[in-house]
């Protein structure tokens, strides 16, 4: 698989899991796990893992985590709309 088509994937995947994970908890603790995860993936000794550049794998992680993080309360409703 060429760089563009496993990046196009990933950024897709990454794309799926912030429109589908809804929950402020699960948010929070995935964006942190995938965050330092990503950051983990950067010192392991292969290039790649089942096909994938880990070298993309790891800054797709890192994106993702940051973006669930940042924006876990993107849907809960505000209490000032009452």
């Amino acid at each position: 698989m060429n760089d563009f088509m496993e990046l196009a994937l990933m950024v897709s995947l990454g794309c799926a899991l912030d429109y589908s994970i809804r929950p402020y908890c699960f948010r929070k603790w995935g964006g942190l796990l995938m965050f330092f995860a990503g950051w983990g993936t950067i010192f392991i000794p292969m290039n790649t893992l089942y096909g994938l550049d880990i070298g993309w794998l790891s800054l797709v992680l890192i994106i993702t985590g940051m973006t669930l993080f940042s924006t876990r309360r993107k849907f809960e409703k505000d209490q000032d709309e009452d």
